[in-house]
């Protein structure tokens, strides 16, 4: 699916890339749900993936967004972004007492098992 560039998405966008310090990424993405509902994806609201060791996948879709961008002469300009509904994947570490995800997987067709996440 493709979305419309609002001025206030392209702004958005480039200013976040630019803070990650990621302007040579060519695509970026973010995960489009509350940070709660995250890190469920390494608790109750998610399942380890098959054969993924510390990956876990979310139980339900969340809407994902990839932002395709090029920096050139302190400028940030968006060649497209697109969204779409599907599975998320993270790595899930413990961190102190609690397990929560340290790093997006890009989805890939990865295959949930029955274990939940915890």
């Amino acid at each position: 699916t493709r979305c419309v560039l609002s001025v206030s998405h392209i702004q958005f966008y480039c200013s976040h890339i630019g803070r990650l310090g990621n302007s040579g990424v060519p695509v970026q993405s973010f995960i489009d749900a509350s940070e709660v509902d995250v890190q469920q994806i390494c608790r109750k609201g998610g399942h380890r993936v098959k054969n993924g060791g510390n990956l876990c996948i979310s139980a339900s879709s969340m809407t994902v967004y990839d932002v395709k961008s090029k920096h050139a002469n302190g400028q940030c300009t968006v060649t497209s972004l697109i969204h779409r509904q599907q599975e998320v994947v993270v790595a899930c570490n413990k961190v102190g007492n609690v397990c929560l995800p340290v790093h997006y997987q890009g989805y890939e067709n990865q295959q949930p098992t029955k274990q939940n996440c915890s």
